[in-house]
């Protein structure tokens, strides 16, 4: 069934309206002036496949998915919104039944204005594996790419950029309202990226929050929860990357904070603890403890010129030990 011109529906939720409620019922496709959307296991939809559905979208098309678990990825090639059921919850919110996509997203071949909102896309960690992978695929992805308010979680990579090495894969990406959880890298491939906004998500048990790579251009990331549960909270793979980390203390919240002044990255990193804070850290850099309680044990440097801060209010931090190669500390 196609309906022309209208201006307010429901989907099988009551929605009051000032003027008019519209009930749509046993529809698949919902046809406007500018745009179609398409409906998958929503209002008696027979459309069971997101990625058969978006098939069928032209550019600027929306496409709403009802809950249910969809074992494909979706690769998206055009402007195009794609939104679950829960496109207005952050992902620490109370959600309703999740949209499971279980092979995740690709987002390439220069797809402008696209937008993830709403799902579940959780994996099995598998190595090398993507939850959202955008940009693999040449032309670039000149954005803007809208990733807010899902829950992604069990990839190598939660949230891949794809950072070229030579020239940007992608420009103008927000990552907001998102859960990004028990990931090897919350976010990841962020090389040579230009301009990245990453807001008001929760990060949890990654081995590593935020990566950024070299040639990354336009990076802010403001009211995100950074728990104690990842190792690495935000690591730079190049010098100039980190940001003042007074700025992030001011615009982020975290757990135990540790900071590594030079990586053996070439940049800085900010770590839960000082095991992986001292591990990273390259010769000569200085690791500065702020105020909390650490259970690493006594933590072995591998490098000469270390310096270890622990001011007033570290407790638990049982001193450092240095490993036989190491001259100084």
């Amino acid at each position: 069934m196609q309906r022309t011109e209208a201006p307010q529906f429901k989907l099988a939720e009551e929605e009051a309206v000032a003027s008019e409620v519209n009930t749509v019922t046993n529809v698949e496709k919902l046809q406007f002036q500018d745009k179609a959307v398409y409906l998958v296991n929503r209002a008696g939809s027979t459309y069971t496949s997101i990625s058969s559905v978006v098939a069928l979208t032209s550019p600027g098309d929306v496409v709403m998915v009802g809950a249910g678990t969809y074992n494909e990825t979706v690769t998206i090639t055009q402007a195009l919104t794609l939104l679950g059921p829960n496109a207005t919850v952050a992902g620490t919110g109370t959600r309703a039944a999740e949209a499971n996509v279980t092979g995740g997203f690709v987002v390439n071949q220069g797809a402008p204005s696209v937008t993830i909102s709403g799902f579940s896309v959780t994996g099995t960690s598998a190595s090398g594996s993507r939850g959202i992978l955008i940009g693999n695929a040449g032309p670039a992805v000149p954005g803007p790419v809208t990733i807010t308010n899902n829950i992604v979680g069990g990839w190598t990579t939660a949230i891949s950029l794809t950072g070229g090495a030579s020239y940007p894969w992608v420009s103008n990406v927000t990552i907001s309202g998102n859960l990004l959880q028990n990931s090897t890298a919350a976010i990841g491939s962020t090389e040579n990226v230009a301009g990245l906004t990453v807001t008001n998500n929760t990060f949890s048990g990654n081995d590593e929050g935020i990566g950024l790579g070299p040639g990354l251009t336009g990076f802010s990331a403001t009211g995100n929860d950074f728990q104690g549960s990842n190792d690495a909270y935000i690591s730079a793979y190049g010098a100039g990357l980190m940001p003042a980390f007074s700025g992030l203390y001011a615009d982020n919240t975290f757990g135990n904070r540790v900071e590594t002044s030079l990586n053996i990255y070439g940049g800085a990193s900010l770590s839960s603890n000082v095991a992986i804070a001292v591990a990273v850290a390259a010769t000569d850099a200085t690791v500065t403890l702020y105020a909390g309680t650490y259970t690493d044990g006594p933590v072995t440097a591998t490098v000469s010129g270390l310096t270890i801060a622990v001011p007033t209010g570290v407790n638990g931090f049982d001193g450092l030990v240095l490993a036989a190669s190491v001259t100084d500390g």
